[in-house]
């Protein structure tokens, strides 16, 4: 089954989810304002009952590892690394899937669950800042797709249930073609609607930012 992947002071509720995480609820008039100026430039509109959350780091992996090993069979891991290894793309002790869980923990700055209808946010203060909602900006977007063309259908995503698997060249055309809308969006969000101030926070909250596991992985990976 192929699986679409897609990250002022906020006032904290803290819930609890089926995952056993602890979560803080981000600000709602926060997410309302953005969703809206989002509605505008992408000239689309959803419900604003869109679940936001924050995840810690730690909180992330968790759910992370949860979903990876879901989705990818640690059999099927183990056979991608003994042909990549063939191939000479990775040394032969590269641990591949302890590789795929820091990465994607790293990286990953907010997502949006189709399946799920959440979106989540990683921050450790748990305060909606500059970048958190330009990230949001990026992420809302998604949920506006998935509301108006549903991104848990074929070719964005392969249910349970279905007989054949969508092709890989389409379903990579698909993810391309969402994220594109995304960043377009997020970028247009920005000149809109961030202030000096908001870009000046921006730009010192990313340099904050580790890509110690990005910048040493393989080139291939």
């Amino acid at each position: 089954m192929k699986r679409f992947s897609l990250a002022g002071a906020a006032f904290l509720v803290l819930v609890c989810l089926g995952t056993g995480l602890v979560l803080a609820q981000v600000d709602r008039a926060g997410v309302e304002e953005v969703l809206g100026q989002v509605e505008r430039i992408r000239g689309l509109q959803a419900p604003p009952d869109i679940s936001v959350e924050y995840l810690s780091q730690d909180e992330l992996r968790e759910r992370m590892i949860q979903d990876f090993e879901e989705e990818n069979p640690e059999e099927e891991i183990r056979t991608a690394a003994e042909i990549m290894v063939m191939l000479g793309l990775i040394e032969p002790d590269l641990d591949l899937y302890q590789l795929y869980i820091d990465l994607y923990t790293e990286q990953v700055a907010g997502f949006y669950d189709p399946e799920e209808k959440e979106l989540f946010l990683i921050s450790e203060d748990r305060s909606l800042s500059a970048l958190d909602r330009y990230v949001l900006s990026h992420e809302l977007t998604h949920y506006l797709q998935d509301r108006n063309f549903d991104l848990t259908r074929p070719p964005f995503h392969d249910p349970d249930e279905a007989e054949e698997e969508t092709d890989d060249d389409a379903s990579f055309a698909a993810l391309c073609l969402v994220e594109g809308d995304a960043m377009i969006t997020a970028e247009k969000w920005l000149q809109e609607n961030a202030t000096p101030s908001d870009l000046v926070e921006m730009r010192r909250e990313s340099g904050e930012f580790s890509s110690e596991v990005l910048d040493s992985a393989p080139g291939y990976v």
